[in-house]
Formats: structure tokens, C-alpha cells, sequence
């Protein structure tokens, strides 16, 4: 319907609009991986604070 309308250069507007949907897409996908890696190093780091240290371990400096 909109495709249809009335209105000028409709369908130079439904081409970018189109091409912002899977440039979005794109983002999203890239995103994943990166939003995933984020979890997992906050999961490893929450568990070294949960941990308590062995009391023969070395401490670092």
C-alpha cells in the first residue's frame, strides 16, 4: 500500500528504506558475537570474584 501511495518519489523512499532494514540487519548480526563474548567475560570475571582465593596462593602485584 504504501509502495502505491500517491506521493513523489515513492519508490526512491521504498529503496532506502529497504536498504536501512538489512543494513540494520547487518548490525544485528554483528552483534550477536559481540554481545555473547560481553556475557561470557562477565561470567568469568563474576566468578573469579565469587571464588575466594586459595589461601597457598601467591599474591600478585
Amino acid at each position: 500500500m504504501r509502495l502505491g501511495a500517491e506521493e513523489a518519489d515513492r519508490v526512491a523512499l521504498f529503496r532506502i528504506e529497504s536498504e536501512m532494514i538489512e543494513y540494520l540487519k547487518r548490525v544485528y548480526y554483528f552483534a550477536i558475537p559481540i554481545a555473547k563474548s560481553v556475557v561470557d567475560v562477565a561470567e568469568v570475571n563474576r566468578a573469579d570474584l565469587v571464588t575466594p582465593p586459595s589461601p597457598t596462593a601467591v599474591p600478585q602485584q
